[in-house]
């Protein structure tokens, strides 16, 4: 009868968890690679829909006209709040078409409704240099502004659209 091994060994020949470090690393980038295929999936459908379905029934899906979330304090920080926001960005910098601040916004909320979090979309409107109207969306979950709040301070806030989280313990 043979003598047990103290474990699996890693390349190192330590045995430990060099093998669960490594499964981590491969399982995390995964799961990034599995955000990242999510945001640009909802980023093209935000785009089509956009610029071929009009807005008045585009809007139900955006969530519930003229509301609001409360501003949470817990959701600051929150790691799944800031891995889908640095998604959203980081892909829409390399999608071969305009990803701006609406579709962006628009992306962002279908992440947060299926994972049950709240969140609230603003528009608003501003004139510019040659007092031309231009528009602009951004979005919050919680306290965590997600997209676009830079310049709200520009516009005026026209509409907002909200959902509320489905579970009590997510702000």
């Amino acid at each position: 009868m043979r003598a047990r091994s103290g474990g699996i060994r890693g390349a190192d020949g330590k045995s430990g968890n060099y093998c669960c470090r490594a499964m981590r690393r491969v399982w995390r980038s995964l799961h990034h690679k599995q955000v990242a295929l999510e945001a640009l999936c909802l980023m093209a459908t935000a785009r089509f829909c956009m610029l071929f379905i009009p807005f008045r029934r585009l809007a139900p899906h955006l969530g519930t006209i003229h509301t609001d979330t409360l501003m949470d304090p817990r959701s600051q920080g929150n790691p799944q709040l800031i891995e889908i926001k640095r998604t959203v960005h980081r892909i829409g910098k390399k999608t071969w078409w305009k990803s701006e601040c609406f579709v962006r916004a628009s992306a962002i909320a279908w992440m947060l409704r299926r994972r049950g979090r709240g969140y609230t979309i603003y528009l608003g409107v501003a004139k510019d240099e040659a007092q031309q109207l231009i528009a602009h969306a951004w979005i919050r979950s919680g306290a965590q502004w997600m997209s676009g709040a830079g310049q709200r301070d520009r516009y005026t806030v026209v509409a907002t659209f909200s959902a509320q989280p489905r579970r009590k313990d997510t702000p």
